[in-house]
């Protein structure tokens, strides 16, 4: 058996979509819905559905930071 696997081009709205239409959007969800008009195709619900979750993590963490940050996310584990 033989099986393939490739990234949804939903995953990758903006540049899917710049390719196919040159239309530069940068907004995610409106890239996303201007590629299911384009392609006439639906995108996965997962990536659908990303926005109209609730974020939940929205810490940016400088790269010199990062070994004091895990540390402390490990400390209070």
């Amino acid at each position: 058996m033989i099986v393939a696997a490739t990234a949804s081009p939903y995953k990758f709205a903006p540049a899917v979509l710049e390719a196919l239409t040159g239309e530069k959007v940068t907004d995610g969800q409106q890239a996303i819905c201007r590629l299911e008009e384009t392609t006439g195709t639906k995108a996965p619900r997962q990536l659908a559905e990303l926005f109209s979750k609730t974020e939940r993590f929205n810490t940016v963490i400088a790269k010199q930071q990062m070994s004091d940050s895990v540390e402390n996310w490990i400390n209070t584990k």
